[in-house]
């Protein structure tokens, strides 16, 4: 299943959590959004980048039984992709969304699966 792409046209980069979407200008707002998953286990957090050098659009996580699941926005012809990978611990957690956050990029991205409805 694919998602419409409606993310061209944004402006800057956001974090949101359930408490809503709010810019993420600095990596400090993005560890905000991150903490409060973190402290609430029924909490999610997704950080969508305005500009991207690479096909991930944004990352998204929340806990589940098995850890922390860290969902990929993938942009593929015709949209958005979204595959998956649970078991994260915080730190890992917190590194994915780091290195996506500075560079963009996602490793091993092959390694998630597509997530099915």
């Amino acid at each position: 299943m694919l998602f419409k792409n409606t993310f061209q046209n944004m402006k800057g980069n956001t974090v949101e959590t359930q408490d809503g979407e709010r810019s993420a200008n600095s990596w400090d707002d993005v560890m905000e959004g991150i903490n409060e998953m973190f402290e609430y286990e029924d909490e999610f957090v997704i950080l969508t980048l305005a500009n991207i050098s690479h096909d991930v659009r944004y990352v998204q996580a929340v806990y589940c039984d098995d850890g922390i699941t860290v969902q990929l926005g993938v942009e593929v012809e015709g949209g958005i992709k979204l595959v998956e990978k649970t078991a994260f611990s915080e730190e890992e957690c917190v590194e994915i969304f780091r290195e996506f956050y500075e560079t963009s990029n996602v490793k091993n991205v092959e390694k998630y699966t597509e997530v099915q409805f």
